[in-house]
């Protein structure tokens, strides 16, 4: 939890969920590795948590990139 944006579950399995404490509009969630190899993003995100689909990624660690009208978020996740 960052001031501003919830991450959660942390660690996840299939769904990765972002709530904006202020109703932002997510506008596109990048994922990279440890490595820093993009994994996947996604395009505006019209939901209330944004619900985030991580099932494909192997097991690790992950940075997640948050983007919305007024700030971007980084923050590290664990995919199980």
């Amino acid at each position: 939890n960052l001031s501003g944006i919830t991450l959660y579950p942390n660690p996840v399995h299939d769904k990765l969920l972002i709530r904006t404490v202020s109703d932002e509009v997510v506008r596109a969630v990048t994922i990279t590795d440890a490595a820093g190899r993009l994994q996947l993003r996604v395009a505006q995100v019209n939901t209330q948590p944004a619900s985030i689909p991580v099932q494909t990624l192997s097991k690790g660690i992950y940075w997640l990139q948050v983007e919305t009208d007024h700030k971007t978020y980084r923050m590290k996740f664990i995919k199980l």
